[in-house]
């Protein structure tokens, strides 16, 4: 069985994209059997973020059970997750790019590897940490990074991509890079579909090299496009959008022909997206670069970790600076209003979680208060897009022949693998 899961894809944009283009893949998985899944989680409560919602299908539990909050956090994991459950019955799993996930105990789990952003989680086996230096790098010094540095840890993600696909595969695949630049410069989702893309076909080495009874396949693209290029109404497909969904059809035709019996392969999107575009403008920002403003605020900090978008863990050398720290952040305004949510954490002492929470439009000579300072915002903070779609909980799980009910909720997704994979077993 094949579970590709394709974050937060609305599934009426992929009816009216793939029909207008004719995206033959997407037309087929759509074709599937199709499955509502709920959630009782709500938006801005810290908990319809893929990066919970994703924890709740492999665990099989609510986040109110699992109780994973932030990017990262899976350390405190408590609970077994979906390939450590089929692991304890003898069942083989490759997982491959999964959010918020790690291996853990799964013994019979032949290949893994975590999203960028799990610091904490390393790749196995360990040459394929080589495929997430470069991404993790950038996820850290997203506005502020060294070319050279990044220049090394691209040649090294290469030259992994090269020993597992081989020379001719890879060079083909730079029609969708060279495509994506000749259209749209060097927007990042150019880079983001290009890199899943050479993500897929590492995958599908792997996938023959080690059978697996399940594998898994997290795809981020769409989301990324959704979240930052879905203009023009929840109806339009646009050129950004187009491109991605192109090189996203081509990996689904790769990633369903690895399995025979396509009964077997399941389409999940975890929870989804609506249009924003009559909504109230909802501005994304995020620091240029985060451990020079928290320097500037006069915080004692031992290291900071940024996650995916505006937020970052915070540690300390003592429990008195993450006091501290706690207080500051929660303190910072602008325009009279709270900069940052700030989390401490329950198990660590020493770590704390924070987020910009602030999304209304900042003019460009504003300042922000914090720690009895006046900093202009835009010399720490840059606005990365006004969000064009936000998330929802209702998902779809798409099998083909597989009996699963009109509606469940996504996290007991897990127990409809589980029962398939264990009456084939």
């Amino acid at each position: 069985m094949i579970f590709i899961e394709l974050n937060e894809f609305n599934f009426e944009l992929l009816e009216i994209a793939s029909e207008k283009y004719n995206l033959p893949n997407i037309k087929k998985i759509l074709k599937y059997n199709k499955t509502k899944t709920i959630t009782d989680d709500v938006y801005n409560s810290g908990y319809l973020e893929p990066w919970v919602q994703w924890v709740s299908i492999h665990t099989g539990l609510s986040s109110t059970k699992h109780q994973i909050q932030n990017l990262g956090d899976i350390p405190k994991l408590e609970v077994k997750q979906l390939w450590e459950k089929l692991s304890d019955s003898g069942i083989s799993t490759g997982i491959w790019g999964v959010m918020n996930g790690s291996r853990g105990n799964a013994s019979y789990c032949n290949y893994f590897v975590p999203d960028p952003w799990s610091f904490s989680e390393k790749a196995y086996p360990d040459e394929l940490n080589d495929l997430l230096s470069l991404p993790r790098y950038i996820s850290k010094n997203y506005l502020s990074y060294s070319k050279y540095h990044s220049i090394c840890l691209f040649r090294k993600l290469i030259s992994r991509v090269v020993k597992s696909i081989g020379v001719v595969p890879f060079v083909k695949s730079f029609r969708i890079l060279l495509k994506g630049l000749f259209k749209f410069k060097f927007k990042h989702f150019v880079f983001i579909s290009w890199f899943e893309y050479l993500s897929v076909s590492v995958f599908t080495t792997y996938h023959k090299k080690k059978p697996s009874e399940l594998s898994i396949i997290f795809i981020n693209t769409l989301a990324h496009l959704q979240h930052h290029y879905w203009v023009g109404g929840k109806d339009s497909v646009s050129e950004e959008i187009l491109f991605g969904l192109t090189v996203i059809d081509e990996m689904l035709s790769i990633l369903i022909s690895l399995e025979p019996k396509e009964e077997s392969v399941l389409v999940a999107n975890g929870l989804s997206q609506k249009n924003t575009n009559k909504d109230p403008p909802w501005i994304l920002y995020r620091p240029k670069n985060p451990l020079g403003f928290i320097k500037a605020a006069g915080l004692n900090v031992e290291r900071i970790e940024p996650l995916m978008t505006h937020d970052a863990h915070l540690f300390f050398c003592c429990k008195e600076d993450c006091v501290s720290a706690h207080n500051i952040l929660s303190g910072a305004r602008v325009k009279n209003k709270k900069l940052f949510f700030v989390q401490m954490d329950d198990d660590d002492k020493l770590k704390l979680f924070y987020r910009i929470d602030y999304t209304d439009l900042i003019s460009d000579d504003e300042c922000l208060t914090i720690n009895n300072l006046k900093l202009k915002f835009y010399h720490y903070f840059k606005a990365i897009v006004v969000r064009t779609g936000k998330h929802i909980p209702e998902g779809v799980l798409l099998s083909c022949n597989l009996k699963v009910e009109d509606e469940i909720y996504n996290h007991e997704i897990s127990k409809v693998i589980i029962q398939h994979l264990e009456r084939g077993s």
